[in-house]
């Protein structure tokens, strides 16, 4: 337990640190939200959107002191499920850097075209974890599971990626469901995937002290897609064969980004809007309304949230 909290209190404090850095840096070389380009920006100032520049960072510097106390042997870890997590992680963070830095501004495509773009991406990514079987396993057929994993991937990551939309809301959002990983993790003895929860616990704890509102700095596109990616591995890590509730539960401790992705895209098919197109009815937008500010309806959405992380705890440690 002792190293456990060392890389808890490692992660922490780096991202305290390095967070004034990056968002000095921002501005130097002009990685910014500025929302004079987007008429659904909330914000009135330019702020960085490199939060997650830090959280993959500290996140890579915890795999490797994870490692460390492998080769010295206080850690019993499957090295090549971490390298493969590693290389992951790097892949999905730049295909969130590019989309930040890239489309928006030189290469002018459409929300659809965008998804589209997704596809190698993630075939990419599911390829790497699956060299190391880190696949879904709920039904024991290969290429089952491969496309089940792709499927994942895609609704996952830009269902993390479209939570993002307020101050403080996915970074609490992905910190409660790393709690609830982390104690899935520990019941089981999964010790990846309780290294992968603590380093995010620790970054995004640190980042909610300058994400929360009013934010001084955002995790972006960069960070949203990598904490999307880690949050499918969580997902695909704990789902086992057998039982439904092995494919239920853990998908509830995520359940928030879920229900918010379906809730949008439900309304854009009844209401025969443009599936992709942007707009600020989303789940939590609705929230913020009903309470009347961006706090109140974001700490609305953490306890929604809270109760569905619990609800797949709870189905899943009776099946243990």
């Amino acid at each position: 337990m002792l190293i456990y909290f060392i890389i808890f209190i490692l992660s922490f404090v780096l991202t305290l640190v390095f967070i004034p850095i990056v968002k000095k840096l921002s501005f130097k070389y002009n990685f910014y939200d500025d929302p004079k380009k987007d008429l659904l920006k909330v914000h009135k100032t330019p702020i960085s959107f490199l939060g997650g520049a830090v959280m993959i960072f500290v996140f890579l510097l915890g795999l490797i002191l994870a490692w460390v106390f492998k080769k010295t042997g206080f850690l019993d870890l499957d090295t090549p499920k971490l390298i493969a997590i590693f290389v992951g992680s790097i892949v999905s963070w730049f295909y969130g850097f590019w989309d930040d830095t890239r489309w928006q501004e030189r290469v002018k495509i459409s929300q659809k075209m965008k998804i589209f773009l997704q596809i190698p991406v993630i075939i990419t990514l599911v390829l790497i974890l699956y060299t190391t079987q880190i696949q879904w396993q709920f039904i024991s057929i290969p290429i089952i599971g491969i496309l089940v994993s792709l499927f994942y991937f895609i609704f996952i990551m830009n269902a993390v990626n479209i939570q993002d939309g307020l101050d403080g809301l996915a970074g609490g959002i992905i910190l409660i469901s790393s709690l609830g990983f982390l104690i899935l993790s520990l019941l089981t003895g999964n010790i990846l995937a309780s290294i992968i929860s603590l380093i995010s616990i620790g970054s995004i704890f640190a980042f909610l002290f300058f994400n929360w509102y009013p934010a001084s700095i955002f995790m972006g596109n960069n960070g949203s897609y990598f904490l999307g990616f880690l949050m499918t591995v969580l997902i695909i890590m704990n789902t086992k064969p057998g039982s439904f509730v092995w494919l239920l539960g853990p998908l509830l401790i995520l359940g928030m980004p879920l229900f918010n992705a379906g809730y949008f895209f439900s309304k854009k098919i009844i209401y025969h809007q443009p599936l992709f197109s942007a707009d600020r009815h989303h789940f939590y937008d609705e929230l913020c309304r009903i309470f009347g500010s961006v706090p109140k309806g974001v700490l609305m959405n953490h306890l929604i949230h809270v109760i569905l992380t619990a609800s797949g705890l709870v189905i899943l440690v009776k099946f243990l």
